[in-house]
């Protein structure tokens, strides 16, 4: 009689086990898409999240970075814009050539106190995956 009460009673616990664990992976690699500009009005309300951004980004030295705004021929705007924490170019299958300018959607966990060069931008994104827009022409970051 007890046999089976034990049986039961270990497989509710793996049960809730399951359920707790993945409810906690559900929020641990959750993505919020987040407007870049919210990223500067609000940055406690995504700080320490994996968030997903769309923007254009930079690689120019010093200047690693993804913005709102798209370029104006050879000018970056730097305005709004955040931080990028990582090697990009290691990160994905296309050349430094592809992603400089370019329209890119970019999933990382973003850090508000992390202001990048001199503090010279908003927050920084550890950047875990990028993708970006095909184009015909590319612009050199150096």
């Amino acid at each position: 009689m007890f046999r089976p009460m034990k049986k039961q009673t270990l497989m509710a616990l793996v049960f809730l086990l399951f359920c707790s664990l993945s409810t906690f992976l559900q929020y641990a690699y959750a993505e919020e898409e987040v407007p870049i500009p919210s990223l500067t009005i609000k940055p406690e309300e995504y700080h320490g999240k994996r968030i997903t951004v769309t923007g254009y980004v930079s690689l120019a030295f010093e200047g690693q970075c993804v913005s709102a705004y798209e370029p104006l021929e050879d000018r970056f705007i730097y305005k709004d814009a955040v931080w990028l924490d990582s090697e990009i170019w290691s990160l994905s299958e296309v050349s430094v050539y592809e992603v400089h300018f370019n329209l890119c959607t970019l999933t990382g966990v973003y850090d508000m106190h992390a202001k990048g060069h001199f503090g010279g931008f908003s927050g920084t994104l550890r950047v875990e995956a990028i993708e970006c827009m095909e184009r015909e022409y590319y612009m050199a970051p150096f």
